[in-house]
């Protein structure tokens, strides 16, 4: 490298070194400190480097983690925050790619060497940063590199001697890069629609929301297009994060940005398509129209921007694109409104999201996704015992219908009718309803998510796995949908699967109690009731006590305590239709065969069968009993291999 360059790539590195926890950095920074423009910037290090600006930035990152996990005792979490990487399950999954290692892993094969050298009279030095420059790495390129995968490459010869010193136990080299793996695929398509910006007064923000949710729903129908569901990317309402940090947080290339103003009459809207590896505006573009014309213009963004994604887009995939939800536009608000209160799932706004949807649908009957969204509510309110939960089936599968009738693409629908057949044990008709939903609504998390565990409470995990595990792309930070993939994951037995998950988990679900009831679920299918038992204790002191749990509590307590004082604390439970079911899992506990099953059997009576009944570890011991055999074909289970 000529002098200029090399101090070219030193500046940039002590740039970076400065700011590697500003969330405020970004590439324009870097531009008018160097004094150098965007193009020239990605040029310069592309020759130099080999690697895009992002990548070269996180690379720097990386190693400054690695130093300062050899050489400080900071929390791993706070190492990521130090050097710009605040997402956790990033940072670990960064970390894997460049150095074969988790933070953890790494940090406890230093300290072991550390410990091995003091013991041999060794002295251990302490790793500085690397050049990233051209001579670094080899001349050789490989095609088609994935946005999510740094590129390794071999290190210089005497880069690799001083790294030997720093390993003390051999030689440490960059690994060749992989092979572009589907998952990186899937990423380099991908799409999160951030929450667009009320530029005008308050009372417009429904409007503006309905406008974001709008363009978010008809994007989803696109084919092969990853887009983010609402529920993660509405978390990043006001943010301050750049776009590289969104950008890494969920996965995505591309971001949506958009803002509207309302005045009077009229309505601005404004939209923006970021490139979140290089944070370049890649298209823009701002609409005027008459208020009136809402809904037309809507569909203009929306077709726009379909274009700017999917420049082939053909006539089959925009077809979906083009659907106007009402054309009465104060449905339209009551609806937009009902809608988000149902995603709070609690009683008081449950409640009211009912009112606010039978406003909407009074104003415009023919509002098929009205109907579908107080079906979604009506679904909540019976499982969660909001209402009855007959009361609420009935009422929910009645709106899933007449939306179908009104709007037979309605995805939502069809979704809400297919997870009502698996509460009902109907798993043919969960199984075909859910695949016509996800026809067309292909990029909906929730449904993704039901029909992954409607799959794998039929035993069908390799099914269940793929399904769950693109929910979780999907929503990466909604707690249900990785717990639920942790579960799969331990239900069918792939056990080093379920750790990883878990421990990609636990930087952003630590205070969530149904994680760590997944943890102790995952003990529980390995047998370590102890770690079972320590694990729901911490579930517990977060939840106090969901009452929800107490069979899952009752069956833990009967794998550890004695048996005679357990069957005292047993007597205190009457047998009534509140606890056949959390009775028929305590004697489950202690392998009572004939009273497990004569609760399991008064549960069912009452159609209150225990969830994944043929695959759940509580009920292995009896999978060889006619008994048994004959309840699961009572829950149309049996005839599934």
């Amino acid at each position: 490298m000529v002098t200029s360059e090399k101090a070219f790539v030193e500046k940039l590195n002590r740039l970076i070194d400065d700011n590697l926890d500003n969330s405020s950095f970004t590439v324009e920074t870097i531009c008018q400190s160097l004094g150098i423009s965007r193009s020239q910037l990605h040029r310069t290090l592309k020759e130099q480097t080999d690697l895009s600006t992002t990548l070269y930035i996180r690379k720097r990152r990386l190693l400054k983690a690695r130093q300062l996990l050899t050489s400080s005792s900071l929390r791993i979490a706070e190492i990521g925050d130090l050097v710009g990487i605040t997402n956790p399950q990033n940072f670990s999954s960064y970390f894997i790619d460049e150095f074969k290692l988790s933070p953890t892993e790494f940090r406890k094969q230093r300290l072991q060497s550390s410990e091995d050298e003091a013991n041999s009279g060794a002295v251990s030095a302490e790793p500085e940063l690397p050049d990233l420059s051209v001579e670094d790495q080899p001349a050789e390129e490989t095609a088609g590199q994935p946005r999510f995968k740094n590129r390794r490459r071999l290190v210089f010869a005497g880069l690799a001697a001083t790294l030997a010193v720093i390993i003390g136990a051999g030689l440490f080299v960059w690994y060749q890069t992989r092979s572009l793996s589907p998952s990186a695929q899937t990423a380099r398509h991908s799409l999160a629609v951030l929450p667009f910006t009320n530029l005008g007064a308050a009372d417009s923000s429904p409007a503006c929301d309905g406008i974001m949710d709008d363009v978010h729903t008809s994007i989803s129908l696109i084919q092969n297009l990853k887009v983010i569901a609402r529920s993660s990317s509405d978390q990043y309402r006001d943010t301050k994060k750049s776009i590289w940090q969104i950008g890494d947080e969920l996965r995505v290339t591309n971001i949506l940005k958009g803002s509207v103003l309302k005045t009077g009459e009229q309505i601005q809207i404004k939209v923006e398509l970021i490139n979140t590896q290089e944070d370049i505006r890649l298209w823009g573009k701002t609409y005027r129209a008459a208020y009136s014309e809402l809904f037309s213009l809507t569909d203009q963004v929306v077709r726009d921007i379909a274009r700017q994604l999917t420049p082939r887009l053909n006539p089959g995939q925009a077809a979906p694109l083009k659907r106007l939800p009402t054309h009465n536009l104060a449905a339209y608000q009551e609806y937009i409104k009902g809608k988000q209160l149902v995603l709070a799932r609690t009683g008081d706004k449950l409640r009211a999201s009912v009112t606010l949807l039978n406003r909407a649908i009074a104003l415009d009957s023919s509002f098929a996704d009205a109907y579908a969204a107080r079906a979604s509510a009506y679904l909540i309110m019976g499982d969660f015992k909001v209402l009855d939960k007959k009361t609420g089936f009935k009422l929910a599968e009645n709106d899933a219908l007449n939306a179908i009738r009104l709007d037979g693409t309605n995805g939502t629908a069809y979704g809400v009718l297919a997870n009502l057949y698996r509460l009902q044990y109907k798993w043919d008709q969960a199984l075909t309803t859910f695949r016509i939903a996800l026809k067309y609504s292909p990029n909906d998390a929730q449904i993704n998510f039901w029909y992954g565990i409607t799959l794998r409470s039929i035993g069908r995990f390799d099914q269940a796995i793929q399904y769950e595990a693109k929910a979780v792309a999907l929503n990466p930070l909604y707690p249900a949908a990785l717990i639920g993939l942790i579960s799969t994951y331990a239900n069918a037995g792939r056990y080093e699967l379920a750790r990883k998950a878990i421990q990609d988990g636990e930087p952003l679900f630590d205070d969530a109690y149904m994680y760590h009831y997944a943890r102790s679920f995952y003990h529980l299918n390995r047998r370590e009731y102890p770690q079972a038992v320590a694990a729901m204790r911490i579930s517990d002191s977060l939840s106090h006590s969901a009452k929800t749990l107490d069979y899952y509590r009752l069956y833990l307590r009967a794998r550890v305590l004695p048996k005679n004082r357990f069957e005292t604390e047993l007597k205190t439970v009457a047998p009534t239709i509140d606890t056949y079911h959390d009775l028929a899992y305590a004697y489950a506990g202690l392998e009572d065969s004939d009273n497990c099953l004569k609760y399991l059997q008064l549960s069912i009576d009452h159609k209150l069968a225990p969830d994944y009944l043929k695959v759940a570890p509580f009920f292995a011991f009896l999978h060889r009993d006619p008994r048994f055999i004959e309840i699961l074909r009572q829950c149309n289970l049996a005839e599934y291999p």
